[in-house]
């Protein structure tokens, strides 16, 4: 009876501590690294990847890239697209904010996401140490449009 209730405790603190390690707000470094996007040596700028909503319509997206927060306006480029991402190079160690509008059926809608691109030296994972570049990735693409 003690056992089982020790069991149940247990169990749902285990369960608790992987769903706040799951949903955490904070960016952690990758716990498995790609070793085919490995450096050798250090790079001074990110390939960052981002990933736009295929819109079957001639409408381009227009993607603003935006150093820092939002809120600061220091609007670094902008891109009108029609295909489904875009690679660009950045500095690393830089928050950006990338703004992407889309024109559907009348209606502008815009998808906001910001990433900050950072390294990770890593000797263990791959067969030789190596230059890993995290938080590359943006996603854009709409999930709801009414």
């Amino acid at each position: 009876m003690v056992l089982r209730k020790y069991i149940k405790h247990l169990t749902e603190t285990i369960v608790f501590l992987a769903l706040i390690i799951c949903f955490s707000c904070e960016n952690v470094e990758p716990l498995i690294i790609n070793c085919y996007e490995c450096y050798s040596d250090e790079p001074d700028q990110a390939e960052i990847v981002i990933k736009l909503e295929e819109i079957l319509n001639p409408e381009p997206i227009f993607v603003k890239i935006y150093e820092g927060n939002l809120e600061q306006n220091l609007l670094k480029e902008t891109i009108s697209t029609n295909s489904e991402s875009i690679n660009l190079k950045v500095a690393l160690d830089k928050i950006y904010t990338i703004t992407a509008t889309y024109y559907i059926d009348g209606s502008y809608y815009t998808a906001v996401n910001s990433l900050n691109p950072r390294i990770k030296y890593d000797e263990a994972q791959c067969e030789e140490p190596c230059y890993y570049v995290y938080d590359r990735v943006v996603n854009l693409k709409l999930k709801y449009t009414k």
